[in-house]
């Protein structure tokens, strides 16, 4: 993972448009051994995204407020710093507000991944996230948290004040 960070950073810093930011993500994504990629900058009431997210998913997401019951998203404030996620087994028990969002979420590909928050100013926290349809991902061992908070950091400044993020 450290020479894939490693990687991201230097391309990262030579990106100057949205399609090779968004290229260097989808690489990086793919090459850890993940399908999908998103950038989600928090705040209340208002959450932008970088991502290659089925559109559709983004839109429900965004017009439901699932930030606010997205068990990543509340792992990710509480903790801040990079973990790997998974959605729980499924079971005949009735369905839960978080059960039925990852329930919804699987049905475009998002079943497990890895996050990395960043704290953004103002309170507002960043999260880059790597999706995968698989039911437990197995990540490749300790992730550096410095190194993965710098390249979610730039991510941030590169995606800051561009306008190619969805609301």
């Amino acid at each position: 993972m450290k020479k894939r960070l490693d990687h991201l950073i230097d391309v990262l810093s030579l990106s100057s448009d949205e399609h090779s930011i968004r290229l260097a993500l989808l690489t990086f994504a793919q090459q850890c051994g993940f399908e999908k990629f998103a950038y989600v900058n928090l705040r209340y009431g208002d959450t932008e995204a970088f991502s290659n997210y089925p559109q559709e998913w983004q839109e429900i997401y965004l017009a439901n407020d699932y930030q606010r019951i997205d068990p990543v998203v509340t792992a990710a404030r509480r903790a801040l710093k990079p973990f790997y996620w998974s959605a729980p087994p499924q079971r005949p028990e009735p369905m839960s507000e978080e059960r039925e969002f990852y329930r919804h979420a699987s049905r475009y590909g998002i079943v497990s991944g890895l996050s990395i928050p960043i704290r953004i100013g103002f309170g507002r926290t960043a999260i880059l996230t790597l999706a995968s349809h698989l039911p437990a991902f197995k990540g490749e061992g300790i992730i550096d948290d410095i190194q993965a908070i710098t390249a979610t950091t730039l991510v941030h400044a590169k995606l800051k004040g561009r306008s190619v993020m969805a609301r």
